[in-house]
C-alpha cells in the first residue's frame, strides 16, 4: 500500500470514529435539558404518590421544592423508604448523575484549558502553531500530528465541528483570537517553528501577521517563519517579493501562499502536461487543452500551465499552447486574468466557450471540436474540470467522456480528464477503484495536495537555498567530469540527505542576497515577462559579490568553530579557504565567481529577477 493510499485510509478511519463524539458534541445540551425536565416530572409524580400513601398532603410548590433537592443530592427527605414507588426511585437516582456530570464537564471545561496551557509551556519547543481551524486548517493539523509535529491551534469559533477531532488526536486546540497578541503568547510562538496562519479572511490573516511581530521578543535567536494564506493569488504574488527583501536579523519573517497556485503546482507535478521521454523533452504534438471551470484554481492552472510550457522549452515553446476556456462568463473572467499577466497572450491561444454544461447546448457537446489533421480524432488532449462541488466536477466529467464517446468513438477514450476532488475519499476514490467507465477520469485531491505538512518549508527562501545547493552540486559534477579522480566532497549528496548544518548555510546564503544585491545597487523583483533576457552582472560585480559571499562565509564558519588549516578535515572543522579573500586560492575564488554569476538564473526558477535601481 503506498503512503497516500494509507493516510487515506486513516483519515476516512478518523472520520468515523470521530462522529460519535461530534454527535453528542452538538446532541449534549438539548438531552440534557430532555432528561432534567424528565426527571422533575418523574420526582413530581413519585412524591404525588409518595404523598397519597403517606397520607401526607403536599401542594405543588412542595412537590417541586421536594424534586429540586435530589438534585442536590439531599434524598427529598422521605421518610418511609418502604413505601417509595419506581418514578420516586428512578428521580432519586438519575437527579444526583445528572447533577455529578455537570459538575464533570464544569470542571473539565476549565482545568482542561489550564492542562493545555500548562502542557505548552512545559514540554512544546519547535511546534507549529496554526491559526484558524477552517477545512485546510484542520487537514493540515492532522497532517501535521501524524507526521509527529506537536500542533496548537488557535480557533475563535466555539461551535466548530473541528475541535473534537483535533483533541482527540492529541492536538491543542485554543479558543481565541489569533490577531490578539496575547493568544499567541499563550500558544508560545516564541518556541514555535512554523506558524500557519489559514483564517479564511486575507484582511484577518495579515492582522494576525502583524500581532505575531508583537508577540515574538526581539530577541529571538533565529527567525520564526510565519505562513499567511492569501486568497487573491494576485495580492500574493505582489507581497512573494518581500519574502526576498526583508531586515537582518527579524524575529518573524512573512511568507505568502495561495492553495490554488500550490494545487496547481501539484498537480502538474502528479500529472505532467507532457511525459518526458526523451533527454530533448520536446512533445510529438502541441497539447490541446480543455478547461472546465474558470474560479479561482481554474485561473491559477492557466497561468502555471502557460509558465511551465515556456520554462520546459527554455523560453522557445515549439507552438502557442491551445486552451479553451468553459465557464458560464469565460468570455469576461479570461480577459481580466490576461490583463493580469499579458504574458500569457504571448504563449497561449485562447478560445472561450460561456456554457453551462447543465444547459442544452451543454448537453450537445458541439464545443468538442475535431482535429483538423485527423477529423476521426477529439482535437483536446488534456481536459481539466475545475468546479469547487465533487457533484458536480464528477457530472461534468462524465458528461464529457459520453460526449467524446458518441462522436469520436474509440479514440475518443483515450483522452484522459483530470477532475478535482476535495478528498481521495468518496467520488475521489470511486474514480481511482473503477475499472470501466470511469477508469480515464483521473481525481485530483485537492485538500490532499495543500495540507502536505512537507510544503510548510516551501517559502521563497527555502527555494533559493535548495537552487544554491542544486548549483553547487552540478559545479561539482561538472569539475569530476573533468577530473574522474576529483575525491567527492561531505556536502555532494541530495537535499533531502545533507546535515541540518549545510542546510543551515544554504538559508543563510539565501538570506543574505538580497542585502549583498542592495549594496551593488541592485534588486529584486516579481519576473513578469518571462521572455525577457536574464539580467548579467558586469565582471565588476560579480568580483564584489564573490568578495561578499566568502566574507560571509567565512564568518558563518568561524561561528561554528572552524578553523583555518592548509587540508580540511570535516570531523576537526579545519578548512583552507577560510582566509582573507587575497590570500584565497584562485580555483576557489573561481568558484564563488561563477556561483555568483548565475544568480540571476537561479532566481529565475521561481519567477524572481535582478534589476538595477536607477536614480533620475
Amino acid at each position: 500500500m503506498n503512503p497516500e493510499s494509507r493516510q487515506t485510509d486513516l483519515d476516512e478511519f478518523s472520520r468515523f470514529r470521530d462522529r460519535p463524539a461530534l454527535a453528542w458534541r452538538k446532541l449534549r445540551l438539548p438531552i440534557l435539558i430532555l432528561l432534567t425536565v424528565a426527571v422533575v416530572a418523574l420526582g413530581v409524580a413519585g412524591f404525588a404518590a409518595y404523598a397519597k400513601v403517606s397520607g401526607s398532603h403536599w401542594s405543588l410548590p412542595e412537590l417541586l421544592y421536594r424534586t429540586l433537592m435530589l438534585f442536590a443530592v439531599q434524598g427529598g427527605e422521605v421518610g418511609d423508604s418502604a413505601q417509595m414507588n419506581l418514578a420516586l426511585e428512578a428521580a432519586r437516582f438519575l437527579a444526583p448523575a445528572l447533577t455529578v456530570y455537570a459538575a464533570l464537564l464544569t470542571i473539565l471545561s476549565v482545568f482542561s484549558e489550564q492542562w493545555a496551557k500548562l502542557k505548552i509551556r512545559l514540554w512544546f519547543r519547535q511546534h507549529i502553531v496554526i491559526c484558524g481551524l477552517g477545512g485546510i486548517g484542520y487537514r493540515l493539523a492532522c497532517r501535521c500530528r501524524a507526521a509527529g509535529w506537536r500542533v496548537v491551534v488557535i480557533e475563535r469559533d466555539t461551535d466548530s465541528d473541528h475541535i473534537v477531532p483535533c483533541r482527540n488526536r492529541g492536538i491543542i486546540v485554543l479558543i481565541g483570537d489569533a490577531r490578539d497578541p496575547f493568544m499567541l503568547i499563550r500558544a508560545k510562538v516564541a518556541r514555535a517553528q512554523h506558524v500557519v496562519v489559514i483564517c479564511g479572511d486575507d484582511g484577518t490573516n495579515v492582522e494576525v501577521g502583524m500581532a505575531l511581530r508583537r508577540a515574538v521578543p526581539a530577541g529571538r535567536k533565529d527567525t520564526l517563519s510565519c505562513i499567511l494564506h492569501l486568497l487573491d493569488a494576485n495580492t500574493c504574488e505582489l507581497l512573494s517579493e518581500r519574502e526576498l527583501r526583508h531586515p537582518e536579523r527579524e524575529p518573524v519573517r512573512l511568507h505568502f501562499f495561495n492553495v490554488y497556485q500550490r494545487a496547481v503546482q501539484a498537480l502538474l507535478r502528479t500529472h505532467p502536461l507532457v511525459d518526458r521521454d526523451d533527454e530533448k523533452n520536446q512533445p510529438a504534438t502541441c497539447p490541446n487543452l480543455l478547461v472546465v471551470g474558470l474560479g479561482c484554481m481554474g485561473q491559477s492552472f492557466v497561468g502555471e500551465v502557460a509558465r511551465l510550457w515556456h520554462r520546459k522549452h527554455k523560453g522557445k515553446p515549439p507552438c502557442r499552447l491551445p486552451i479553451t476556456v468553459i465557464d458560464r462568463a469565460a468570455s469576461t473572467a479570461l480577459p481580466a486574468l490576461r490583463a493580469r499577466q499579458p504574458v500569457l497572450d504571448q504563449l497561449c491561444d485562447f478560445a472561450t466557450v460561456d456554457l453551462d454544461l447543465a444547459s442544452a447546448d451543454g448537453q450537445r457537446g458541439e464545443f468538442l471540436r475535431a482535429d483538423p489533421q485527423n477529423p476521426k480524432r477529439p482535437a483536446f488532449t488534456h481536459i481539466y474540470v475545475f468546479f469547487a462541488e465533487d457533484a458536480r466536477s464528477l457530472s461534468a466529467a462524465l458528461q464529457l467522456q459520453r460526449q467524446l464517446r458518441i462522436r469520436f468513438g474509440k479514440p475518443g477514450e483515450t483522452v484522459r480528464i483530470t477532475v478535482r476532488t476535495l478528498y481521495h475519499t468518496g467520488l475521489g476514490e470511486l474514480l481511482l477503484e473503477e475499472q470501466g467507465a470511469l477508469a480515464l477520469l483521473q481525481p485530483f485531491a485537492f485538500f490532499e495536495s495543500v495540507c502536505d505538512p512537507g510544503l510548510l518549508p516551501d517559502t521563497a527562501t527555502e527555494m533559493l537555498a535548495r537552487a544554491f545547493h542544486r548549483d553547487f552540486l552540478l559545479s561539482e559534477a561538472k569539475a569530476r567530469r573533468k577530473d574522474p579522480q576529483l575525491p567527492r566532497k561531505a556536502t555532494d549528496r541530495p537535499w533531502e540527505e545533507l546535515d541540518e548544518d549545510t542546510r543551515r548555510s544554504n538559508r543563510a546564503r539565501a538570506d543574505a542576497i538580497e542585502k549583498q544585491l542592495s549594496d551593488l545597487g541592485l534588486r529584486l523583483r516579481p519576473r513578469s515577462d518571462w521572455n525577457a533576457p536574464y539580467f548579467e552582472f558586469t565582471p565588476a560585480e560579480i568580483e564584489e559579490l564573490a568578495k561578499h559571499e566568502h566574507a560571509r562565509w567565512c564568518e558563518e564558519r568561524r561561528s561554528q568553530g572552524w578553523r583555518h588549516s592548509l587540508r580540511r578535515d570535516t570531523a576537526r572543522k579545519l578548512h583552507p579557504d577560510l582566509v582573507e579573500w587575497p590570500e584565497l586560492r584562485e580555483s576557489s575564488k573561481d568558484f564563488n565567481r561563477e556561483s555568483c554569476a548565475r544568480i540571476p538564473f537561479l532566481l529565475a526558477d521561481f519567477d524572481f529577477e535582478v534589476f538595477r535601481e536607477t536614480h533620475e
